[in-house]
């Protein structure tokens, strides 16, 4: 249904995503069926006995829910925030001191809400063909990851735009850059490693945790993945030798094989198409055979096994078990 009201009384039609403001006394949530964005009132409850609890108090509608569409409703723009249109608007996450951002996967599209000001624009962040399943933002504002339906993660910087003398906004953010942080067009997979030998399948929800590393649910493999950025200085050791690497950081697998806590001793066999000297032992992050070069072997331990691709073929891409015939 699509009813606004108390508690008793309001409907929704196939809600997806919730996320609560800065004081803790609103809610919002995606209401996808209904293409709309919900708010809804918590009201804090203290029994005699001291004890606190939180219910619901109205709900109404914030924007959209007037049939799926696309149209922002910007400062002096013509189009009220109400007439605002999502469709089937999925993942939100609160931003900042007055924002919402909201994956509007139907419609492709990042959107960002300022629930004080009343204004709805769109943040052009994504890749040709990629919709956006899942948000997440830093909790100071200056960074937001995307997971999208084409297995891509988009990272994207954010910075405050400095407000002209008379705007009465309380704050107001761009984007800096985006760039894709993990994942290739149309290359779905389940692997483990760098960013650009990782694979994901039909990510969806992601969440930014305190250190940076994002935890993702990777919808097509079944699996909870974690995504970090590493300095890779840090786990260089001298050399490779049969008792391990005299890592000091994550792991002490021998050459050969990678740190992942989901194989047995976890130390898991070096993937073909890849090798695994001391770095990958350490970090966990095997790395992938250069493009023109292919590798067959499993558990490589250095460059030496990858090969070059034979005349005649070639491979634009790395971590590739084989070369492709030239055109």
């Amino acid at each position: 249904g699509f009813v606004n009201g108390g508690a008793g009384s309001a409907s929704f039609s196939f809600p997806r995503s919730i996320a609560v403001s800065q004081s803790g006394t609103t809610a919002y949530l995606s209401d996808t069926g209904n293409h709309a964005i919900r708010e809804i009132t918590l009201v804090q409850v203290v029994t005699a006995a001291g004890s606190v609890s939180w219910r619901v108090g109205t709900v109404r509608t914030l924007t959209g829910g007037n049939g799926p569409g696309f149209l922002d409703a910007a400062v002096g723009g013509g189009v009220a925030f109400g007439a605002a249109r999502f469709e089937s608007p999925q993942a939100l996450t609160t931003h900042g001191a007055v924002n919402l951002i909201v994956a509007d996967t139907g419609n492709a599209k990042v959107r960002v809400i300022d629930v004080v000001n009343r204004t709805v624009g769109t943040w052009d962040v994504l890749p040709s063909g990629a919709a956006p399943l899942g948000v997440s933002a830093a909790a100071n504002g200056a960074r937001l990851v995307v997971s999208t339906n084409s297995s891509l993660i988009v990272d994207v910087a954010l910075v405050l735009v400095p407000l002209p003398p008379g705007d009465a906004r309380q704050e107001l953010w761009g984007v800096a850059s985006w760039r894709v942080l993990v994942g290739s067009v149309g290359e779905a997979g389940f692997r483990d490693g760098n960013a650009s030998f990782a694979r994901l399948s039909a990510s969806s929800g992601i969440a930014l945790s305190a250190s940076g590393s994002a935890l993702l649910a990777d919808a097509g493999n079944r699996a909870v993945r974690v995504i970090e950025e590493v300095a890779s200085a840090a786990f260089q050791s001298p050399e490779c030798h049969a008792g391990g690497c005299g890592c000091q950081s994550l792991g002490n697998c021998s050459c050969g094989s990678f740190f992942a806590a989901k194989c047995e001793d976890g130390c898991c066999p070096c993937p073909r198409g890849s090798y695994c000297g001391c770095f990958s032992a350490c970090s966990g992050i095997p790395v992938p055979c250069p493009s023109g070069t292919f590798g067959t072997t499993l558990r490589g331990t250095s460059l030496s096994d990858c090969q070059a691709c034979p005349i005649g073929t070639y491979n634009a891409d790395v971590g590739r078990t084989a070369c492709s015939p030239c055109p």
